[in-house]
């Protein structure tokens, strides 16, 4: 299992006159006519494939800079580095003002580094709990721990491992929570291989681990999951046969109700470079990788799916 140490008020929004389903127009108290926007067009078609990686501007180094993770909002980037400044694998953080921004300099994040390897952060979308891939000094098992804190200009308290979900003598690991923290998903051996777990969050507490749902997925070693809020659809590392090694697959289903389908290759992104995605928007528009980039060992891209 390989480890690494996203003039006109009327001319922008339709035609009035032509009656268009994008734009109405009513009554507003104030006596004049208010338009309003009608839903809003898609930024891609997710059916087609990734476009070519593109590096992050500003928040790469020439260190290892890995695991990106874009929050709900798409305004902050939470990633692992071990860069100048860290203890080893660090969890940093860069922001931007709107979402088609740059992001700035990164951050080291206070309060939820240590000695040990910290990686593969995941928040909630009010930012208020992480979750990290945790691997103590010493240690030979991942778990996942969390840190919770009261607002989001407050700091994180220690992280503490999510003992809920832990399996004693196994690895726990690669986790990603839903945005509305109501599920975590990740990655453990304790069946004998690795395989792909997913445990509700029920008035605060998580529930026992189950498999994910899908025969395909459940049939092989994966690791890694990326999970799209609706959870129709699932991004995961696999070294299953019908890929080049350890490749980047998706599946996906109608509805949370039904398994999972067959997995596909996300072929686009399984070349000789090992490009692995690690996050992805909620419209499965654009994602979050990291890969080799010359001297720099390895650093974060962004890909995206063209209309």
């Amino acid at each position: 299992m390989k480890r690494w140490i996203l003039v006109g008020l009327v001319a922008g929004c339709g035609s009035v006159d032509n009656k268009t389903p994008d734009a109405k127009v009513v009554d507003s108290p104030q006596g004049f006519d208010v338009l309003f926007d009608g839903p809003t067009a898609p930024r891609c078609d997710p059916t087609k494939p990734f476009g070519a990686p593109t590096v992050l501007a500003n928040v790469n180094s020439t260190a290892n800079d890995t695991y990106p993770f874009i929050t709900a909002d798409e305004l902050q980037l939470w990633f692992t580095s071990t860069r100048p400044g860290s203890q080893g694998d660090d969890i940093y953080m860069a922001s931007r003002a709107s979402k088609t921004d740059d992001f700035g300099p990164a951050a080291l994040i206070a309060g939820v580094n240590s000695a040990g390897s910290e990686t593969r952060p995941t928040l909630s979308a009010d930012g208020l709990t992480i979750y990290i891939q945790y691997l103590a000094p010493a240690a030979s098992l991942y778990k996942i721990t969390s840190s919770t804190r009261a607002s989001t200009s407050s700091a994180f308290g220690a992280p503490a491992e999510v003992t809920a979900i832990t399996s004693a003598g196994f690895h726990d690991d690669a986790e990603f929570v839903l945005p509305d923290h109501s599920a975590i998903y990740f990655n453990s051996n304790r069946s004998g291989t690795f395989l792909l777990y997913r445990s509700a969050r029920v008035n605060g507490t998580f529930q026992a681990p189950a498999p994910v749902d899908g025969t395909d997925i459940s049939a092989a070693t994966n690791d890694y999951p990326t999970v799209t809020p609706d959870e129709k659809r699932i991004y995961f590392l696999s070294s299953r046969t019908g890929g080049t090694g350890n490749d980047n697959w998706k599946a996906t289903r109608p509805n949370t109700v039904q398994a999972f389908g067959n997995a596909v290759n996300v072929t686009e992104l399984n070349t000789t470079e090992d490009y692995f995605l690690f996050s992805v928007t909620a419209d499965d528009c654009i994602a979050y990788i990291h890969g080799p980039n010359g001297a720099n060992g390895a650093d974060m891209f962004v890909v995206k799916k063209p209309l």
